[in-house]
């Protein structure tokens, strides 16, 4: 399960740095990111 708990981390970490790369996307597939953002810090606290 830790090792899991680490790729989920480890993922999340990479999509934090491809939003910093990038330049913002289209008003849609931004509020996606935000989402998915916010579902890996729900994770995070929950687990």
């Amino acid at each position: 399960m830790s090792n899991y708990h680490k790729s989920i981390g480890h993922l999340k970490y990479e999509i934090i740095l491809e939003l910093l790369k990038h330049p913002p996307p289209p008003p849609i597939k931004y509020h996606c990111r935000i989402i998915f953002i916010y579902l890996f810090l729900f994770s995070e606290i929950m687990g």
